[in-house]
């Protein structure tokens, strides 16, 4: 049997399923959704290449009535009926640097969808015009249809770095998405799915666009993008050999490794995603490009960095160092505002981070003995080894800190803490603040923290932090090679009451003795 071609940079569904690439079949999703029977509008967020324009386009066939495409698949097996519609199908991803470049170029889009479906619709504003070539078409064809909009929010995030711009085009899109829920327009649509990145550009979306039914998070379509572990299994088992043996020729893996073995390395590599259901998603993009290239490498980080994070980062890079993960509502997650940024939630809509722990059930809001609901909170952690070792050294190019010296100076450093010469550490420790400047001021100890730990982690030592023992917290526990096994207590206090070198080693005595690991 000929092997599947890898669709690398191909998100046109009908080029997948005419010319041998490998397709992990999501029509299951896809018919849950076009079948609904409470909800036809929804909004998904999902990070930068994990499948959403695939997605997309693979409705606009659905809808288009291409059967043909579908023969075998799931929503196929289901008994779908594949009513054909007309489809709407607009990606902003478009030049917005200004207000007016942006509804010149949705103009230009939406007028190019009226001469398709030959429809004369008056000029007016981007808004108006959209109202109106929805009608026009729904009319022309005697039916109702579909609404297909992917990157809803790119003319915000690429212009996070000009905030008077993104303001502006997230007015644009207020008044755009409006339009969906004016009566004799809503009329006039049967289905309706827009995706994006974030939901930093909700704060238009929520007043415009308010009823769409956010699937973001519902566990019953975690694995609506990316590759989850059964669809890795069914469609990369035939590589797996070839690879593991490529990797052996060069010494990457023992000649007595198994494809086990690669498996889980793949696992570890790009493993993680979890969107709160069952499913652990890999990153499709990094997938593919490894099998093509039969070598580990950070695929999807090394892409590019998206523009609204780049922005954030430049404006606040303690943040980013000193990231809290824990106890955020559903409710910030899933309304970032564009003025009241939290940093973990837009991580995490990005691809950075991912969720700790699932829902404990479907609802958003979870009900209490007494019947009162509290909302769900949720955790988050970095999914992969692909983003754990690439952001600490990212967070330190904000400092113009160069991880190739910090690696210099680990040898250095582990010596010092085997011959428990702490003058000697803290010295190596110090000496990295010197690079922080003053408008990177940090904000207080916990900063400081996060600051060591991250020389640490950028160092490639293993390191726990607020490890809990008998006793209370401990900052940080670092773990060698030789087993040995370090304890951290970081104390902040101002240059004026600076500890003696007793002090620092009377401290760390004490957490010595009484901290239980």
């Amino acid at each position: 049997m000929t092997q599947k071609k890898l669709p690398i940079g191909i998100k046109s569904f009908d080029k997948i399923i005419n010319n041998n690439y490998i397709y992990a079949d999501k029509t299951g999703y896809i018919y849950d959704l076009v079948t609904d029977e409470e909800n036809s509008n929804f909004f998904l967020s999902r990070p930068r290449r994990f499948g959403k324009t695939l997605l997309i386009r693979t409705l606009k066939e659905l809808f288009s009535g291409r059967r043909e495409l579908f023969q075998g698949l799931l929503i196929d097996k289901l008994g779908y009926d594949f009513p054909k519609r007309a489809v709407i199908s607009l990606s902003l991803s478009t030049n917005s640097d200004t207000k007016e470049i942006f509804e010149h170029n949705l103009m230009i889009m939406l007028k190019e969808i009226a001469e398709a479906y030959n429809v004369s619709v008056p000029i007016s504003t981007s808004a108006q015009y959209f109202d109106g070539l929805i009608k026009a078409v729904s009319k022309k064809t005697n039916s109702q249809v579909a609404v297909l909009i992917d990157e809803y929010d790119a003319p915000v995030t690429r212009n996070m770095a000009n905030v008077s711009v993104a303001t502006e085009n997230a007015k644009v899109l207020h008044d755009f998405f409006a339009k969906l829920k004016v009566d004799e327009v809503a009329d006039c649509v049967a289905f309706t799915l827009i995706t994006g990145v974030t939901r930093c550009a909700l704060n238009s979306m929520d007043s415009g666009a308010n009823h769409l039914n956010d699937i973001s998070l519902a566990p019953e379509y975690d694995g609506i993008c990316g590759f989850t572990i059964p669809e890795f299994d069914a469609l990369f088992a035939d590589r797996l050999e070839e690879t593991l043996e490529s990797l052996k020729n060069i010494g990457k893996f023992t000649p007595d490794a198994k494809p086990y073995d690669l498996r889980k390395e793949i696992f570890r590599w790009y493993n993680g995603y979890d969107w709160g259901g069952n499913n652990r998603v890999l990153n499709p993009f990094s997938i593919l490009h490894f099998f093509k290239n039969k070598s580990f490498a950070k695929y999807w980080i090394e892409s590019g960095l998206l523009t609204h994070l780049t922005a954030l980062i430049k404006a606040r890079p303690w943040d980013f160092i000193d990231l809290k993960l824990d106890s955020y509502l559903s409710e910030t997650i899933r309304k970032t505002e564009l003025n009241k940024l939290e940093i973990a939630p837009v991580l995490f809509h990005s691809g950075y981070l991912t969720l700790n722990r699932p829902p404990k059930s479907p609802e958003l809001d979870q009900k209490t003995d007494d019947n009162t609901v509290e909302p769900e909170e949720y955790s988050f952690r970095l999914p992969n080894y692909e983003i754990s070792s690439s952001y600490y050294n990212d967070c330190f190019d904000l400092f113009m800190l160069r991880t190739d010296e910090l690696k210099a100076k680990k040898e250095e450093l582990i010596q010092a803490f085997l011959s428990k010469d702490g003058s000697t550490v803290s010295s190596i420790l110090s000496s990295f603040f010197g690079s922080i400047t003053f408008f990177q001021k940090p904000k207080g100890e916990s900063s400081f923290h996060a600051f060591v730990q991250l020389i640490l982690k950028a160092m490639d030592f293993q390191v726990d932090s607020e490890l809990a023992g008998a006793a209370g917290r401990l900052d940080i526990g670092l773990r060698l090679a030789n087993h040995n096994y370090l304890i951290i207590e970081l104390r902040y206090c101002p240059e004026t009451n600076k500890l003696t070198e007793d002090e620092i080693n009377h401290i760390l005595a004490a957490a010595a003795e009484t901290q239980q690991f």
